[in-house]
């Protein structure tokens, strides 16, 4: 902000005493004179505002249940649950904004912040660039030159001012770590770029943006580390359980069934040299809730095979990948997460992957022998043509219709 200092000249402290006087001296009109002829002198001087808050969030469960992809998961012992009245969330945030001038001109704007959530498991606990916890949220100048304003440096930009919806709110990435319950300013993520706008009279104008700072991506709970799957983060979404969840994703899925099916081609290959391979191509006809019914595969009449196993070995217990040994004594050599650990099926009551497939044939995890699956985000590049830009023209008119007709040219937010 700019401030004027005035500074008074003597003459106009002694003009300003004289009236108490007026009726003894009978000059009123010299007084007003010399109050109009007083030199007036205006300086404007440089300034800079400071200000902030302290703030603290604290959330719970409202009752008891198990969030997706919670810590236990899958274990004998079960999943970790919550009661109602858990706390999920405590929030500490210092933040400060500090605004000042640069010249006539020219000013800039800071926004920095100190934040730590108590409850927040690894990558969600504080700071971490590209996310609503950066501790640099924005650092830009405004600046102008001819009819146009500039904005340069890390920011914010919103098309549309539809509240609670983001249909053209898609120039900065968002951070969904508790989806839709933070505000949109605090879960957007703001990035370096630079916008000019222009007033074209008669109620438009024209915006334009240029995004050099590209392949941030919204931050998704679970998506994080797809190691863990964020495991024990409140907010993941069945969604992205399903792709990167320690029990239920797709990611470990898919190598524990590789490696099942491959332990169960590799056992029963030292049995039958001569069958073709892989060997689960001989169990077309029989499904997964058939072969754990299986009692005893020592005899195992339903296969047909004689497998000279340990006996009492059952077929549930082969699937669960119970080590009970070398596969010549019945034991598969891998375990897997697909399962809860204890060799027992409930096809009516399914909790585990190989429940919710017990009309599944063997046949289909022929395809998983080998399996290597990964999550990943490719890399941008950061040549000019791979840069974000936009144009939006914005029109107020007299009738009280006001419409934005907007392109933008960019890399998806979404990670792929």
């Amino acid at each position: 902000m700019l401030k004027r200092k005035i500074l008074l000249s003597s003459v106009v402290i002694a003009a300003l005493a004289l009236p108490a006087f007026a009726a003894e001296t009978e000059a009123p009109v010299a007084v007003e004179e010399a109050m109009v002829e007083a030199p007036e002198e205006l300086e404007e001087e440089s300034t800079i505002d400071v200000s902030g808050y302290l703030k603290a969030e604290v959330a719970g469960y409202t009752g008891s249940g198990t969030s997706k992809n919670a810590v236990g998961e899958g274990t004998p012992a079960g999943s970790e649950r919550h009661s109602g009245g858990d706390l999920m969330k405590t929030e500490a945030t210092l933040k400060l904004f500090v605004n000042g001038s640069l010249g006539e001109d020219s000013s800039f704007h800071a926004e920095v912040q100190a934040i730590m959530d108590g409850e927040g498991i690894d990558g969600y606990e504080h700071h971490r660039n590209y996310t609503q916890y950066d501790y640099l949220r924005e650092l830009y100048i405004d600046t102008s030159f001819g009819d146009w304003d500039f904005r340069i440096g890390k920011q914010q930009v919103v098309w549309g001012k539809a509240d609670g919806v983001k249909f053209l709110d898609i120039i900065n990435p968002t951070d969904f770590r508790e989806w839709g319950q933070n505000t949109m300013e605090d879960s957007r993520i703001p990035l370096w770029m630079l916008t000019a706008e222009t007033d074209l009279g008669n109620n438009d104008s024209l915006q334009i943006v240029w995004v050099p700072d590209i392949g941030q991506i919204n931050q998704i709970p679970g998506l994080y580390n797809p190691q863990t799957g964020d495991q024990g983060q409140p907010f993941v979404s069945l969604g992205t359980d399903a792709i990167t969840g320690q029990y239920n994703g797709f990611l470990n899925i898919g190598k524990d069934m590789g490696r099942v099916a491959a332990a169960f081609d590799q056992g029963f290959g030292q049995f039958f040299p001569t069958f073709p391979t892989p060997v689960l191509s001989n169990f077309t006809g029989m499904t997964v809730s058939q072969f754990t019914s299986i009692p005893d595969v020592t005899a195992a009449p339903p296969l047909g095979l004689g497998l000279p196993v340990a006996p009492g070995t059952s077929g549930a217990q082969m699937l669960t990948g119970i080590v009970l040994g070398p596969p010549s004594q019945g034991g598969v050599s891998a375990t897997t997460n697909l399962v809860s650990g204890d060799a027992t099926y409930d096809y009516n009551n399914p909790t585990h992957m190989f429940e919710y497939m017990g009309d599944t044939t063997f046949a289909t995890f022929n395809g998983f022998i080998n399996m290597k699956t990964e999550y990943r985000v490719e890399d941008i590049g950061h040549d000019l043509t791979d840069h974000n830009f936009g144009v939006r023209y914005k029109k107020a008119t007299d009738f009280g219709l006001n419409f934005t007709l907007n392109y933008y040219r960019h890399w998806d937010n979404n990670p792929t």
